[in-house]
């Protein structure tokens, strides 16, 4: 029997995680640089900026990647399992 992901919960996990991550890395950031190494977020998070709103926005683009990307890894690894599987004969 092999181990199965359940989608929903473990995008969720990575959501939060991926979120809470853009906040501390963008507050750090501000206190020693200004922020000036996290703007190429900029390029895959529409509307970041090194401010309240900006990190926010940061936050949300930060929660759907990681969602899209853990979901569908927990759906394709579950396939592949179905699909190995030995059959009964």
């Amino acid at each position: 029997i092999a181990m199965t992901f359940r989608p929903l919960a473990l995008g969720m996990a990575a959501g939060v995680i991926s979120s809470a991550s853009v906040l501390l890395a963008t507050v750090r950031a501000a206190q020693v640089d200004g922020g000036q190494t996290l703007l190429l977020l900029r390029k895959f998070f529409p509307g970041y900026s090194i401010s309240p709103s900006g990190c926010a926005v940061g936050m949300v683009w930060g929660f759907v990647y990681a969602f899209v990307a853990a979901g569908s890894f927990a759906l394709l690894y579950n396939a592949f399992c179905r699909m190995l599987e030995p059959r009964d004969k």
